[in-house]
């Protein structure tokens, strides 16, 4: 109501309402602030516990579900104190079997057992995720269930395109000793990078702002201004060649050194439902014996909605 009376006042109408929405989430928060402190002090939770978890659910630390089992329970007598009755052991009970290391082990293990995505790449998407939404995937697993169009959109969101920067010939030298080597699909993927190689790049080619060494997993959309989403083997070797061609016909005494300019996307960019029809009859072999014909034949009247 208020937000409508200021919305009708001439020029400083949307601008008091913009002070009266701020103040108005400020006053929320203190009163929520408020509220969960008096509760914390009559469940005689110390706080500086307290203040830990929040800190260790922020960096989705690996020892949280040992921090709310140490303030649930301090010693292992309290477990067995009358006086406390059984819902502290309740709660530690629900800690480790639906808790945030929970919550991240089964998604762990439902993107490389079941989506069979590469274990290097599932550990820097749920590092990327907020507290709630690991939970939110994590418990849909425990329970049996899996939200692909959640888990499809969250993937999507944190996907990140930069670009790497390496002269013709340090890239030619890479790939022949196989300091860095990729998988040729669609796109091409990197399977493997060689930290040395990469801090000796990074001493002959002085990088820019966005440039940001590529990893395993990280896959190739651009090879200078050349699509790379179908290129093949073949044809990023005739790039580079071409690249290291300039460098010979530089006039000598050229100190300019052509670059190869190559650009990736780092992140799950895939649609969840999808991929699960794509590896399920593999899927079925692996965990139930199911021959591949009848698995291939099951995804394709697979309906995952």
């Amino acid at each position: 109501l208020i937000s409508a009376m200021f919305a009708c006042v001439p020029i400083a109408g949307p601008a008091l309402v913009k002070a009266f929405q701020f103040i108005e989430d400020r006053i929320k928060v203190w009163i929520f602030g408020k509220v969960l402190l008096t509760v914390l002090r009559m469940s005689q939770f110390p706080l500086e516990k307290v203040a830990s978890i929040v800190r260790a659910m922020a960096a989705q630390d690996e020892y949280l579900d040992d921090l709310l089992e140490e303030m649930l329970c301090p010693s292992a007598e309290v477990l067995r104190d009358a006086k406390i009755g059984d819902w502290r052991s309740l709660l530690v009970r629900l800690v480790r079997e639906m808790g945030p290391n929970a919550c991240r082990d089964a998604l762990v293990s439902a993107l490389v057992d079941i989506f069979e995505v590469d274990i290097d790449v599932a550990d820097r998407f749920i590092r990327t995720l907020q507290p709630q939404d690991l939970m939110m995937l994590g418990q849909e697993i425990l329970r049996g269930t899996f939200s692909f169009e959640a888990c499809t959109k969250l993937a999507r969101l944190h996907v990140e395109e930069f670009v790497f920067e390496v002269s013709a010939r340090h890239l030619k030298e890479g790939l022949a000793h196989g300091y860095i080597s990729f998988s040729f699909e669609s796109p091409p993927v990197v399977l493997t990078v060689d930290d040395d190689w990469l801090e000796e790049v990074a001493d002959a080619v002085e990088p820019t702002a966005e440039c940001i060494a590529p990893a395993k997993g990280d896959a190739l959309s651009f090879v200078n201004n050349q699509g790379a989403a179908f290129m093949s083997k073949e044809e990023f070797q005739l790039v580079v060649d071409s690249a290291e061609s300039d460098l010979d016909a530089a006039p000598s005494g050229d100190d300019a050194m052509p670059l190869v300019r190559l650009k990736f996307r780092r992140g799950l960019d895939i649609d969840f439902a999808d991929r699960f029809r794509e590896v399920l009859p593999s899927v079925l072999r692996k965990f139930v014996g199911v021959p591949f014909p009848q698995g291939r034949e099951l995804a394709g009247n697979l309906d995952v909605d």
